[in-house]
């Protein structure tokens, strides 16, 4: 009843959790912009292409690439939000723009919270921090949304409740509700803002280790498969050993060897998958009991 990968081909694409399962938003939407293009269409028996296929991340899902533009104000919080739905007003006339000083309560409170000197910062730098805050969260969630497609695509437990709130990261569907989720109030059920970002970083961190340990895994168990003592042991189980001379022995087992190794080469990637998988579960479900917190 393992994983198996000729069953998983057939399984339709996983649906991120923040990725709605109905028809896609309108294109002139920042955050469904057109996806990379894609390469030729795989083989069937392709299956380490459609795994790589399926972890390619959509940079320009997250403004990758793509000029630094003013966004839309999710929370309705910016006065000018709603100034397209008021009459015209009457056309006043120009007043004297006030010189703004040069560091701002605002400025200077981001530059304290970031460890930076004040005065180094000017008006200019409040605008050009919030669009590299805003690319920095969009580029993380669409990391966070790439290392829930592995796990699914290779079986790994889905994550689990977690008494301390759920991570907003992993829900939000744009990078404006991203950022509107960690810059705005607290919501129950969900991490901190400062949390979030932790756990969301932990969790690649966790992703990457049980890759290694996976590959180092998978490869060992192949190796120890082809051990001359692995090889002696399915020989005398099968009763080829007691029935040929001592002579003839090793010939014996060189022809079980290559009997084994040609079953394997023919079937090696569903195979080697298959102890792939195995091997990143189980190596997945150690990293999170030894996630922090």
């Amino acid at each position: 009843g393992g994983w198996r990968p000729d069953a998983a081909a057939a399984l339709p694409p996983v649906v991120s959790t923040w990725e709605a399962a109905t028809p896609p938003p309108p294109p002139a939407s920042p955050w469904s912009s057109a996806a990379p293009a894609q390469p030729a269409s795989l083989s069937p028996d392709d299956l380490w292409g459609r795994i790589a296929e399926g972890n390619v991340v959509d940079w320009a899902r997250g403004g990758f690439g793509q000029p630094s533009e003013p966004v839309r104000d999710p929370l309705g919080l910016s006065p000018a939000s709603g100034a397209a739905a008021l009459p015209p007003e009457r056309p006043q006339p120009p007043q004297a723009t006030p010189t703004p000083a040069p560091t701002s309560d605002a400025l200077a409170a981001f530059a304290q919270a970031a460890g930076i000197d004040p005065s180094r910062l000017g008006p200019d730098d409040a605008a050009r921090a919030g669009a590299l805050f805003r690319r920095l969260v969009a580029g993380l969630v669409v990391m966070v949304e790439a290392r829930a497609r592995a796990k699914a695509q290779l079986g790994a437990e889905a994550t689990a409740f977690s008494p301390g709130g759920h991570n907003p990261l992993k829900y939000a569907r744009t990078p404006d509700e991203a950022v509107a989720m960690l810059l705005g109030p607290a919501q129950p059920g969900f991490l901190p803002a400062d949390q979030a970002i932790e756990d969301a970083f932990q969790d690649l961190q966790s992703h990457q280790v049980a890759t290694l340990r996976a590959m180092q895994g998978a490869l060992r168990t192949t190796l120890e498969r082809f051990s001359p003592s692995a090889i002696r042991a399915r020989a005398e189980a099968g009763g080829v050993i007691e029935r040929i001379l001592p002579a003839a022995r090793d010939a014996a087992l060189w022809q079980a060897y290559e009997r084994e190794f040609g079953g394997v080469a023919q079937g090696s990637d569903e195979a080697f998958l298959d102890m792939f998988a195995k091997e990143f579960r189980q190596a997945y479900n150690e990293q999170s009991r030894r996630k922090p917190g």
